[in-house]
């Protein structure tokens, strides 16, 4: 693959008549607009033949600079690029899934050596199993309290070291592989179990689940038989409860869609050996988008990026690309995937489920949207803003007697947190004040660019005049206020402005008050967590570079493979000693170290 980069202030694009993606960057080269192409020339082309585009691309190309594109084999080759570079850049001006953050989701990590279930809020690229999300606390409970139940997987956090198991041991809910009962290759079988379960195939589990039981039985193990029985009985009153939606074992995914103004809500339903498993929610704020622009964008991102891929996809509506992206996923994923209207009533009946559920999501959506609308026109008109903050950054600071100074900065769109936007910061200057610790963060953050329409600083009047002092030097200068805690308990924060002597006090339940005060207090939370972590890492190089051989480049590398030193001790000689620089005597000479540390 070839890249080459163009400045669009000297030069007109010119591009190959081949397939490829084009990349169009602003002036500090950040990612504006990913697409993809079976003609570059034709299709770029096209941005600039003067014909009549949408006021989105127009004011995208305002802001390009510089365009590159990258030349692939072919177009499912350019549209498997296209998609990752979505995923990983998020674009401004493209359709980007994001994923449900907020809900709980079940991860396994298949690098230990008895792996457990632990709840996690957000999914990371590190090679671990996640299943989820859950959208209700009380189904991740009851899930959670079902797999210890029948599969007794281990739930402590490290192995204990004097082999001593723990309650759940007692009360039949572990296997306890400390105890050292069980072998890795049975607790192994366990967990397949479990994953099975999780992945819906509970019909192919009982079935594995009763050649196992009568297995044992002929071997006259009655009491493993007996054990397995229990088992399959405990799944079978489980696919009592579920909903049965499909008298055959079908494996298929149906997505509903429904758009209201620039709101589209997406409702995916899971379908597993003719059971509905789950419903996965999805809502894009997108401006001059279509209904099949939106759904070939998820579909697009969603499938290409998942582990569990469905014999079919029922869509409400015809996409473009539709047989490019079955061809894509089975190139990609080795697995066939028919993309399909619903053509059958069963079909029609579970797409218009999913459309009501579409329907009445985006009804309450609409609704919170029109209240946050009306509370940011609210608050410019309260605090004499020059815009309305549809966009809002918070700052805080935190130190402990002036070890390890950092700031901390939080952001939220339209009253919705804006994660790709937090921002982490180590103090670099001599003055230990708090003054001087937010002028150096705003000032870092100022060259960043891409500034807010308001900053919030967690402080009183001389917090905010701190800030003024930096952020009044710029051209077209955003709005800040600050907000500082209450000393009487009881009474509502105070909100100091530019230009007021007197603080503004709100009532307690005001909304604005209350939203401002969730913001700061994100900002708060940021900040510490931060700071511990610096801490806690100051402390872990500390213990690791008393190791005799373990300099700091070494304890940099083994951190970067290990988060924290249980990782460390969770593994075995050997995945130490394959990290560079650490060989197999080193690799013991940690193991023992630090079961002597944390005894």
């Amino acid at each position: 693959m070839n890249s080459i980069q163009i400045d669009l202030s000297r030069q007109k694009p010119d591009l190959p008549d081949q397939p490829g993606v084009y990349i169009f960057k602003d002036s500090q080269g950040e990612i504006l607009y990913v697409g993809k192409a079976k003609s570059l020339k034709k299709r770029v082309s096209s941005y600039f033949s003067g014909r009549s585009l949408s006021s989105k691309i127009e004011s995208m190309l305002k802001k390009a600079k510089f365009l590159e594109f990258i030349i692939t084999s072919n177009e499912k080759e350019a549209l498997l690029l296209e998609s990752n570079l979505i995923k990983s850049k998020l674009p401004r001006y493209n359709v980007v899934l994001r994923d449900d953050k907020r809900y709980p989701v079940l991860r396994i990590d298949l690098k230990e050596r008895f792996p457990r279930i632990s709840v996690e809020r957000r999914i990371e690229k590190d090679g671990a199993l996640y299943f989820g999300p859950f959208h209700s606390a009380g189904s991740l409970r009851n899930t959670l309290k079902f797999i210890n139940k029948v599969f007794k997987l281990r739930t402590c956090k490290n192995l204990p070291k004097d082999k001593r198991p723990c309650i759940n041991y007692q009360i039949g809910r572990c296997l306890a592989p400390c105890k050292g009962d069980i072998s890795e290759e049975e607790y192994r079988k366990n967990l397949e179990n479990a994953i099975m379960f999780l992945e819906g195939k509970s019909k192919e589990l009982i079935d594995k689940l009763t050649k196992d039981m009568l297995d044992k039985a002929e071997k006259l193990e009655f009491e493993k038989a007996a054990q397995i029985r229990d088992q399959i009985n405990a799944i079978k009153k489980v696919l009592e409860k579920q909903q049965m939606v499909s008298p055959y074992s079908e494996n298929m995914d149906v997505i509903g869609i429904s758009q209201e103004g620039d709101l589209f809500q997406i409702v995916l339903l899971t379908i597993r050996d003719g059971v509905l498993i789950g419903t996965r929610n999805f809502l894009f704020k997108e401006k001059e988008e279509s209904s099949s622009s939106i759904l070939e964008a998820f579909i697009k991102q969603y499938y290409l990026d998942s582990k569990d891929i469905p014999n079919s996809i029922v869509i409400p509506f015809e996409i473009q690309e539709k047989e490019l992206i079955s061809s894509l996923i089975k190139d990609h994923l080795g697995k066939e995937v028919k993309i399909e209207l619903a053509d059958d009533s069963r079909k029609k009946e579970l797409l218009e489920m999913a459309k009501r559920n579409a329907e009445e999501l985006i009804k309450r959506a609409k609704k919170e949207e029109t209240i946050k609308e009306n509370d940011l026109e609210r608050m410019k008109n309260l605090f004499c803003l020059k815009r309305i903050p549809h966009r809002i950054e918070a700052v805080d600071i935190s130190q402990l007697f002036g070890s390890q100074r950092v700031g901390a900065i939080v952001a939220f769109k339209d009253g919705a947190p804006d994660k790709e936007r937090y921002r982490n910061f180590r103090i670099k200057g001599e003055d230990l004040d708090d003054f001087s610790m937010i002028k150096e963060v705003l000032r870092r953050r100022i060259d960043d660019g891409d500034l807010p329409d308001l900053f919030l600083i967690d402080g009183g009047r001389m917090h905010l005049s701190s800030a003024l002092e930096v952020i009044k030097r710029l051209e077209d200068a955003p709005d800040v206020i600050s907000i500082a805690k209450s000393r009487k308990k009881g009474e509502p924060d105070k909100i100091y402005l530019e230009g007021k002597e007197e603080p503004l006090i709100l009532d307690l339940h005001d909304p604005i008050l209350l939203f401002l005060m969730r913001i700061r207090d994100e900002a708060h939370r940021r900040a510490i967590q931060y700071h511990r972590k610096l801490r806690q890492k100051e402390q872990i190089d500390s213990i690791l570079l008393k190791i005799p051989g373990l300099g700091k480049k070494r304890v940099k590398e083994l951190l970067t493979r290990f988060k924290d030193i249980n990782e460390i001790l969770n593994a075995s000689e050997d995945e130490i000693a394959s990290i560079s620089g650490i060989g197999k005597r080193l690799a013991k000479n940690i193991k023992e170290f630090l079961l002597k540390e944390v005894k």
